[in-house]
């Protein structure tokens, strides 16, 4: 489906169950809201299931205005007004995470619980001394060439070759200009100093194998959000959602149900 938003078509799914709790997914950079496929069956039953392609993704337009985290949540808030939903669950994976971070410091009002995966709250010395790199590569090379570089990056040494493909397939369809500025706003935030506001109850959890946001970067937002609850998931890198797909979902659903009784 499509949605005018203030300077944009958005593109969602939204199961239209009125009478069930909301359950909102939000996705990383690069990615689409294909990638929570294994989440929106699962949760189909039991949840209004909403998933978005984030400005400047696949589907959904660019818009006129600058590409950042401030803006994709305040799209997302867009989009719930637009549906008439006043609180929901949010979900989401890397950028995502970081992007829930935004709406759980600013709009906390409108959360019932918050689950960052995969994420991080800064971008290390490390990382922004990569950016440059990275934006040059984004300008020299093909969509299919990057999002080869990307996908093996975010998967283990030793992946399945159908994950691969999966994650490729979604990859390779970015924009060069909104994938560039997506990758400036996701290497510029800080949200150190923001993580104690945070009081709804948030669950994080991460790849033991992840090395773009690694369990360090978790460990960090947990020490800093009271009562938060941490899990790291074997055996995996930082497309958790896909690798583990039964664990990421029990772990979502444990954890929320608790919440929408």
């Amino acid at each position: 489906m499509e949605i005018q938003l203030n300077d944009f078509k958005m593109y969602y799914v939204d199961n239209q169950r009125q009478n069930k709790p909301v359950l909102i997914f939000i996705h990383g950079l690069g990615e689409n809201l294909d990638s929570w496929t294994n989440q929106l069956s699962y949760f189909d039953a039991d949840y209004r299931v909403i998933a978005m392609d984030l400005r400047g993704h696949h589907r959904s337009e660019d818009g006129v205005k600058t590409i950042t985290i401030k803006q994709f949540a305040s799209d997302v808030i867009e989009l719930c007004d637009k549906l008439n939903i006043d609180k929901a669950n949010f979900v989401g994976l890397s950028m995502g995470g970081i992007i829930c971070q935004e709406l759980a410091i600013n709009y906390q009002n409108r959360m019932i619980s918050v689950s960052l995966c995969n994420t991080a709250s800064y971008a290390s010395d490390e990382a922004k001394a990569k950016l440059d790199g990275r934006l040059s590569m984004i300008k020299s090379v093909s969509m299919d060439e990057m999002a080869d570089f990307i996908v093996t990056a975010c998967l283990p040494e030793k992946f399945d070759q159908k994950i691969y493909d999966q994650a490729f397939a979604i990859f390779r369809l970015n924009r060069k200009e909104p994938y560039m500025a997506s990758t400036i706003t996701t290497f510029s935030i800080d949200y150190r100093n923001d993580l104690s506001k945070i009081t709804i109850p948030t669950l994080i959890f991460t790849g033991e194998f992840d090395k773009a946001t690694p369990p360090e970067a978790s460990e960090f937002i947990h020490s800093m959000i009271p009562q938060s609850k941490l899990h790291i998931i074997s055996g995996v890198g930082h497309l958790s959602k896909l690798e583990k797909p039964a664990e990421f979902n029990q772990l979502i659903f444990d954890f929320i149900q608790l919440y929408n009784a």
